[in-house]
């Protein structure tokens, strides 16, 4: 009886490290909404994370909840730009990569972005500073017990 219980718990265990969340691995992506990536409060990709959405039919601007961005990644590999923003006004634009360290000059507080695919037709907002990434390394993306912070449903960017 106490081996049946050992093996028991050793596959619980074993379930338990396979189910547990990581970023884009069984993340959103419906018909409207997709995980582009995750923003965190700490560099290094450590910290307090939150998953950033795309809305695939249109632009839409979603909530961070005032989250302090120190390092971010933009996963997928198409031309994603992501604009990011404080009370309404952008403040810095990324795009496929990772930032592991935010530059001292960029605001950090920020409180919705918008992601979308890139388009060299359409201008940048002059107010943003683009944000220099390097090559994605989805090695980082396995950071375990992420928060759905993005909010898809609000539809609105009241920070």
């Amino acid at each position: 009886m106490g081996f049946q219980l050992f093996l028991l718990a050793c596959f619980c265990l074993v379930g338990m490290v396979f189910a547990s969340p990581r970023p884009h691995t069984g993340m959103i992506n419906d018909e409207f909404y997709r995980n582009v990536g995750a923003v965190y409060d700490l560099s290094n990709y450590e910290g307090l994370g939150a998953f950033i959405l795309q809305n695939k039919t249109a632009p839409e601007c979603m909530q961070l909840y005032s989250l302090q961005v120190s390092s971010i990644q933009i996963c997928l590999p198409d031309c994603i730009d992501c604009e990011i923003a404080t009370g309404g006004v952008p403040v810095f634009t990324v795009g496929q990569g990772d930032v592991q360290q935010m530059p001292p000059n960029v605001t950090t507080q920020v409180g919705s972005c918008i992601c979308r695919l890139a388009d060299p037709a359409t201008p940048t907002d002059t107010r943003t500073v683009r944000l220099k990434t390097t090559p994605h390394d989805p090695a980082k993306d396995l950071k375990p017990f992420m928060q759905e912070l993005s909010n898809p449903i609000t539809n609105a960017c009241s920070i």
